[in-house]
């Protein structure tokens, strides 16, 4: 692939991530290891079947959610279904501008789930999406979603627990920043002119910022699959080099895991919990809105 065909192919598609404020009541996973022996040194989950195109809209959050959810359907049923990249959108609650925050489609997600995509099909930002729901059969969408929900989710820490939560959870729900001047690498991975890899580089100016969800890793960095359709660099997937940065990592976790056709088992998780006590609550709301004020201030 030359410099100028790749070029073509990691064009900088439209962005759609608020990053999350800050919450201290987020639970936190961890695994019970004490090194990192049981991490091969390349991994891949399977790939969805279904690669979204979000277009010009701003839907990234919801479209990559919607991985996950087929997968952990193809999981519980043997069947792979496509879910709706913009059902959960159509619910957020600022109808006056895009994007969305990883932590609100979750929360939705968790409340109320996400409906297949035969259902609700739309490509739209708002307020044409929201207008699509008002036309919708709501009582219908709403029991369908209801259907498929996620067990729970939790932010990871650290890149060695990203890795165990996509062998154990299929993919990692990852927040980043998108560079107006990233740099691209074309690397051969065998003598098959069509096995290759697109790496992604950080830049200096970035552009927006973007949801997308990691499926695995090699020596370079994390596997990636976008939303900008299947057109985009190697058949809708890339590598964010590994000092690329990354704001929010999320493990979503279901009723099945990921089979572990792997040497080593993923350790046992574990999942930090906030206290219930009403006292720590109102605390953790005081501590969150000064951090995000001076986070919004900075």
């Amino acid at each position: 692939m030359t410099k100028e065909e790749l070029n073509q192919h990691m064009f900088i598609g439209t962005m759609g991530l608020i990053p999350s404020k800050s919450d201290v009541r987020d639970y936190k996973l961890s695994f019970a290891v004490s090194d990192t022996s049981d991490i091969p040194e390349s991994y891949e989950s399977p790939l969805p079947k279904i690669i979204v195109d979000q277009g010009s809209t701003g839907i990234c959050t919801n479209a990559s959610y919607s991985y996950w959810q087929a997968r952990q359907n193809e999981l519980k049923t043997g069947e792979y279904i496509q879910f709706s990249p913009t059902y959960i959108y159509a619910h957020k609650d600022d109808v006056t501008s895009s994007g969305m925050q990883l932590r609100d489609v979750l929360k939705f997600a968790m409340s109320s789930g996400l409906c297949r995509n035969e259902l609700f099909p739309y490509i739209e930002d708002v307020p044409q999406i929201v207008q699509e729901l008002q036309k919708s059969d709501q009582i219908e969408l709403a029991q369908d979603a209801a259907k498929y929900k996620p067990k729970g989710y939790a932010q990871i820490t650290n890149i060695d627990d990203v890795k165990r939560a996509i062998m154990k959870y299929s993919y990692a729900y990852l927040a980043i920043p998108w560079f107006s001047d990233a740099g691209y690498e074309s690397i051969d991975i065998s003598t098959d002119p069509y096995d290759y890899e697109n790496i992604i580089y950080a830049g200096k100016e970035i552009y927006g910022y973007h949801a997308i969800m990691a499926y695995g890793w090699d020596s370079h960095g994390l596997k990636v699959v976008n939303t900008w359709g299947s057109e985009w660099s190697n058949s809708g997937t890339a590598v964010l080099f590994k000092d690329y940065p990354i704001l929010e990592y999320w493990a979503i976790y279901g009723d099945v895991e990921e089979p572990q056709n792997i040497p080593s088992p993923v350790p046992d998780t574990i999942i930090v919990k906030p206290s219930d006590n009403p006292i720590y609550q109102i605390l953790a709301k005081l501590v969150n809105w000064v951090v995000n004020l001076f986070t919004k201030n900075k």
